[in-house]
C-alpha cells in the first residue's frame, strides 16, 4: 500500500495540475453533497418533500424514495408498511 501511495504522490509531484484538478473535484463533490443533504433535510422537516413526493407520484425504485429509507430506515419502513396496508384495504373487489 505504501508503494502505491508513493507512486501516486510522485505522479502528483510531477504533474501538479493533476493534483490540483483532483483536489478541486473532491472539494466540489464534498460541497455539493453537503448542500444536497441540507436541502433534503430542510424539505423533509418542513413537509415540502412529502407534498412533492405525492405530487410526482413517485414509485418505490426512485432515488427520491430510496434516499429517505437510508437516512431514516425505521420511519421509512413503517411508513411503507402503512401505505401497503392502506392500499390493501382500498382494493376494489372484482
Amino acid at each position: 500500500m505504501k508503494k502505491l501511495f508513493g507512486k501516486i504522490l510522485s505522479v502528483f509531484k510531477k504533474v501538479p495540475v493533476l493534483a490540483y484538478a483532483l483536489k478541486s473535484f473532491v472539494v466540489s463533490l464534498f460541497i455539493v453533497a453537503i448542500i444536497v443533504a441540507v436541502l433534503f433535510a430542510i424539505l423533509w422537516e418542513t413537509g415540502v418533500y412529502a407534498k412533492l413526493e405525492a405530487a410526482l407520484d413517485l414509485k418505490y425504485n426512485s432515488p427520491i424514495i430510496i434516499a429517505p429509507m437510508w437516512v431514516y430506515p425505521q420511519e421509512a419502513s413503517s411508513a411503507a408498511q402503512e401505505e401497503h396496508t392502506a392500499r390493501e384495504n382500498h382494493k376494489p373487489e372484482g
